[in-house]
């Protein structure tokens, strides 16, 4: 049993039978809507961590305010680039089964999937935007200076691998002063990411674009101010300043900066959660 969702002929029209090189006609498309699908384009960035099976949720456009339950049937094992040119992302396709198709739901509608990786109790979360990244040995130095050691006691290789491999963490305000703090990062979604380390709920946070936060030292002065929210501003902006962050993150990833100068700088503050 099925419904004809598509009919391409009407009686008395001319059909092709198809051969071994040229297709048939198509006359109808026949449809079980008992048993719904999305397919979503997933960035390769994230498809590693999508598996069979995983819970998620789906939001149709048609059906404005209403989340629905899913599930993952299938994973792309080959991508496609997302425009065409060498530099574009790729993509894969992933369907997800809706597991009580709603009442108005037609094929061709356009929908959204979130996809349920990985859960924590108790984690640790902070903004993309709080991010950056710095040699070993950069960090190295600066622990050494607030510790009040000597710069003869941290290693002189600043060229090696060890030194050049970049560090993962974030800036808290510490008494009008920056202060690095090392991270390891764990479950991420589209604005926030879980982070371990010796990063406690109730330091402040300085966030801002990641190109500002390449640029800030250790003990460098700040000062607090106050975040103003723009009007229309929303969920989808801050999706769109993760991803920015992310680009630009990667960019530098390669880069073996070493700026050490203290430089005054403003940036916004927000709690660990």
């Amino acid at each position: 049993d099925g419904v004809v969702t598509a009919l391409n002929v009407e009686a008395g029209e001319n059909v092709m039978t198809g051969t071994m090189n040229n297709p048939g006609t198509v006359i109808l498309t026949l449809a079980d809507l008992s048993a719904m699908e999305v397919v979503a384009e997933v960035d390769e960035t994230d498809v590693v961590r999508v598996r069979v099976e995983q819970p998620a949720r789906v939001l149709v456009d048609a059906i404005p305010d209403t989340a629905f339950d899913g599930a993952v049937t299938r994973v792309g094992q080959s991508g496609r680039g997302a425009g065409g040119g060498s530099q574009e992302a790729t993509n894969f396709e992933v369907a997800v089964l809706f597991r009580v198709p709603p009442e108005g739901l037609r094929p061709g509608m356009n929908a959204d999937v979130e996809i349920l990786t990985g859960t924590r109790e108790n984690a640790l979360a902070v903004p993309l935007q709080a991010l950056t990244a710095r040699p070993q040995s950069v960090v190295d130095r600066w622990k050494a200076k607030r510790e009040g050691r000597k710069a003869s006691e941290v290693s002189a290789d600043t060229t090696g691998p060890a030194a050049r491999e970049l560090v993962e963490g974030v800036f808290v305000f510490d008494e009008g002063h920056a202060r690095f703090v090392p991270v390891t990062m764990g479950l991420r979604g589209e604005t926030y990411v879980e982070v371990r380390g010796e990063l406690q709920t109730d330091q402040k946070l300085i966030v801002g674009p990641y190109k500002t936060l390449r640029t800030l030292s250790d003990k460098a002065s700040v000062r607090l101010m106050k975040k103003k929210k723009p009007a229309g501003k929303d969920k989808d902006q801050d999706k769109e300043n993760g991803k920015d962050q992310d680009k630009d993150r990667d960019k530098d990833k390669d880069k073996d900066k070493n700026e050490d100068s203290g430089k005054e700088s403003a940036g916004d503050s927000q709690s660990g959660k």
